[in-house]
């Protein structure tokens, strides 16, 4: 999260020059970002597993390949995720947040 300084500074910079100012909601890309852990989730009622219905599975876990919102670990994988994409870019983080 930055600082409160930060986003001040940036708003002024889009001012200053005359830029717009974006906004995007990162929920769906949660869903883009791979686990770094094993995670399991059981599975919900009613579950369908080969066109058979399973009404009552209360023991059945499902292992998740990637990051599904909600999850505490998500914002985590996403930030990672996001971080080493715009590293590759050539951008940097900010040393002062």
């Amino acid at each position: 999260m930055c600082k409160n300084v930060t986003w001040k500074l940036a708003i002024a910079l889009a001012v200053l020059f005359d830029l717009e100012i974006e906004q995007m909601d990162a929920i769906g890309a949660f869903l883009n970002s791979e686990a770094d852990t094993d995670i399991y989730v059981e599975v919900p009622p009613y579950w369908e597993v080969e066109g058979e219905v399973l009404k009552d599975a209360p023991e059945w876990v499902c292992k998740l390949l990637k990051a599904l919102y909600g999850l505490k670990q998500a914002p985590r994988l996403w930030q990672k995720k996001l971080a080493s994409a715009l590293y590759k870019l050539g951008y940097k983080a900010c040393t002062s947040n």
